[in-house]
């Protein structure tokens, strides 16, 4: 789900497996785009088993900190995989320390 203005590029599948028949340079292009959501997609996964509320919110907040204007506070919340309330509590907490 898109929360914001995007473009998407769609190649239908028959045209992308000629390009990697034709072109070496799709192929390459395809493995590093693979190979990019893989490890996107595995250290979000990580993010999500092995830290607790706070430091998904903090691990955005340092990392990613326009993610933060950018975003509902339920669409953030859906990222960290936690409640909108829960989200809300970091907040109030981390302010007033």
């Amino acid at each position: 789900q898109a929360v914001e203005d995007t473009q998407i590029v769609e190649i239908p599948y028959e045209r992308l497996s000629t390009y990697y028949d034709q072109h070496r340079f799709w192929q390459h292009l395809g493995r590093l785009v693979l190979e990019n959501e893989y490890l996107i997609t595995g250290c979000y996964n990580r993010m999500i088993k092995d830290k607790t509320a706070e430091e998904r919110y903090l691990d955005v907040l340092h990392n990613e900190p326009d993610l933060l204007l950018r975003v509902s506070l339920t669409d953030l919340a859906s990222y960290l995989q936690v409640s909108p309330s829960t989200v809300s509590r970091i907040r109030k907490k981390l302010m007033s320390s």
